[in-house]
Parts: C-alpha cells; sequence; structure tokens
C-alpha cells in the first residue's frame, strides 16, 4: 500500500505515483497494463482517500516518483509482510 499526503498530513487524491522495479529493469506500469498486477484505483495513482493498494508485486526493490519528481525515494516489497509506503510531501 502507497499513502501520500500533505504536509499538514492531509489525504492527497490523484497523487501520480512512478514506480521501477530494480530487479528486473521494468516499469511497474507495464505489470498493471499486462494485468501481472492489481491496483485499488484501476491506475497508479492515489484514490480520495490518498492511498493506492497494489496486488501481487513482486517482492524486490523499487525506485518511486511522486507527480513528476516532487518527491523520490526507494523501498523493498518482502512477501509475506504488509508493505506499507508513507510518503508525506513536504511542498
Amino acid at each position: 500500500m502507497v499513502v501520500v499526503a500533505t504536509r499538514e498530513a492531509l489525504p492527497l487524491a490523484k497523487a501520480k505515483i512512478h514506480l521501477f522495479y530494480r530487479d528486473s529493469n521494468s516499469d511497474v506500469a507495464e505489470f498493471l497494463s499486462n494485468r501481472d498486477i492489481d491496483s485499488s484505483t484501476g491506475s497508479l495513482r492515489t484514490g480520495p482517500d490518498g492511498r493506492l493498494v497494489l496486488d501481487r508485486v513482486p517482492e524486490g526493490e523499487y525506485v518511486w516518483t511522486i507527480n513528476g519528481g516532487e518527491a523520490s525515494g526507494e523501498f523493498e516489497v518482502l512477501l509475506g509482510e504488509e508493505n506499507v509506503l508513507r510518503i508525506a510531501l513536504q511542498g
């Protein structure tokens, strides 16, 4: 799950999330278009509650950016864990 919020801790709806899967040098958008993963919003944008839930995401290392580079970072998905990425935008 990805949770995006403003500096004031308000949910950020429709935030565009770009995910890159390092293990296979793949854009996660390709996984979604190929139906290899599922998205709670049908896209890689957050819902009205600032959340995006992705199912069947492969274990491994990921790089993320929000809204074309407003924020970025890295995280790891572990199998059998509830993987939550919380992003608080500074701007």
